[in-house]
C-alpha cells in the first residue's frame, strides 16, 4: 500500500477513523493531520457529497466497493 502510485488509506470502524494512509493520500490533503481522526472531521469537505454513505453501504451489505475513483471537492 505505501508503494502504490495510488492513493490508499484504510478508516477502521463506523466513523471511518483513519487508521493509514500511504503518501500519496497524504498528497492529496497536505498538512493535514488524518491518523487517528475520523474521515468527515479530518476531510469536512466531504460532508453532504455522499461518500460516507457509499462507505456505510459497504459496511451494511458487506458488498465491496470497486471503482476507479471517487470524485470530492476538496477546498
Amino acid at each position: 500500500i505505501n508503494e502504490s502510485p495510488a492513493a490508499m488509506a484504510l478508516w477502521v470502524g463506523e466513523r471511518f477513523v483513519f487508521e493509514m494512509a500511504n503518501a500519496v493520500y497524504q498528497a492529496i490533503l497536505p498538512g493535514r493531520q488524518l491518523l487517528g481522526r475520523p474521515l468527515l472531521e479530518a476531510v469536512p469537505e466531504l460532508a453532504g457529497q455522499g461518500f460516507d454513505e457509499l462507505l456505510r453501504d459497504v459496511l451494511r451489505t458487506g458488498i465491496p466497493y470497486v471503482g476507479t475513483e471517487v470524485r470530492a471537492l476538496l477546498a
